[in-house]
């Protein structure tokens, strides 16, 4: 959970949250494990992170973590948080920093709590996590475009994103008994 007013970016290699003004933010970052080590040892050797201040271990969602503050002389000039959370096979790597200008400690606590809202996903949050997937349809006796659109899992425009992936971009008709794609 990032900070209320932030905005999230879910890019294919990171998730980044950050303020409006983006002055201050946190990454998120995945690695797979390769060896078991504990989770200080992986940001030292595997983040290459040889000093941490006020270096502690965590819990987190019953997860082994690990958490510290980066020096300001690695930093450009403003510290920053790294944090290590280890998941089955996997290392989640959140790093909070600041632009110049503005102090860490006003938005180190954002960046803890945020870190502590990590968790596993709970069955309610596996189905938002699903993609929508193509289906075949059958089209039926008064099925349409605009019909078929408002049970599609497409955020926007989703009856010319229909034709378009059935060939009937802009204005094409369905015909009874034509197999089309749909998406759910």
């Amino acid at each position: 959970t990032f900070p209320d007013g932030w905005r999230v970016e879910n890019l294919p290699s990171a998730v980044i949250g950050h303020t409006q003004a983006k002055d201050a933010f946190v990454v998120l970052t995945l690695e797979d494990l390769n060896k078991k080590q504990p989770p200080e040892a992986f940001i030292r050797e595997r983040l290459g992170v040889k000093e941490l201040e006020r270096g502690e271990r965590l819990q987190v969602d019953g997860l082994e973590a690990y958490t510290g503050l980066l020096p300001a002389k690695l930093m450009g000039g403003t510290p920053g948080r790294l944090a290590v959370v280890y998941k089955d096979r996997q290392a989640f790597i959140f790093q909070g920093q600041v632009a110049k200008g503005r102090k860490y400690q006003q938005v180190d606590e954002l960046v803890l709590q945020t870190i502590r809202s990590f968790h596993r996903l709970r069955a309610e949050e596996r189905a938002l996590a699903r993609a929508p997937r193509i289906r075949l349809h059958r089209v039926r006796r008064g099925d349409t475009y605009a019909s078929l659109a408002r049970s599609a899992s497409l955020p926007n425009d989703a009856e010319a994103i229909l034709r378009l992936l059935n060939g009937d971009y802009p204005d094409g008709d369905l015909r009874a008994g034509r197999q089309i794609k749909v998406v759910r």
